[in-house]
């Protein structure tokens, strides 16, 4: 956690764990990832839907913890599991299954638009988000992205 996150965690833990958190329980991870979220929610006014995406997204990158990060990975290869993300969605959008409930149906639908969120934030990552943000964090002022120069990457339909 940065030094702010670690800031706002031992307030919250004063507060509403006076006798102390063990950090390696449950409720630990929980509260670190709930400061982690209002953290950046405080750096840019966040939409009440993005927000609740992002919690999706979160829970789909921690699903996923144990294959470790994306920072030595290859664009080209995240571009390429980025499409294979988002056919995964149109398979959860376009088929249905007797067996499945409505309910089941809707949890793969957003788990699956998850990943490709959380796929498309690596390649933003890599390409150099990261960078940005820490000179947002510097500076207090929104990141500006501006694509870089580069030829297209032409791929076969979805």
């Amino acid at each position: 956690m940065t030094s702010h996150e670690d800031a706002i965690y031992k307030i919250l833990v004063d507060e509403l764990w006076p006798g102390g958190l063990s950090f390696g329980t449950g409720a630990a991870k929980e509260l670190s990832r709930v400061v982690k979220r209002l953290v950046a929610f405080q750096l840019v006014e966040i939409r009440p839907t993005l927000a609740e995406f992002a919690t999706v997204v979160e829970t789909q990158l921690e699903k996923n913890d144990h294959k470790g990060g994306w920072e030595n990975t290859a664009i080209v290869w995240l571009v390429d599991k980025l499409f294979e993300e988002v056919r995964e969605v149109d398979r959860a959008v376009n088929t249905t299954d007797d067996q499945e409930s409505h309910e089941d149906r809707i949890a793969r639908i957003v788990a699956e638009s998850g990943d490709v969120a959380a796929v498309a934030m690596m390649i933003a990552d890599s390409a150099g988000l990261g960078m940005k943000r820490e000179e947002r964090r510097r500076n207090g002022r929104p990141i500006e992205m501006k694509p870089p120069p580069a030829e297209p990457i032409k791929r076969r339909g979805l």
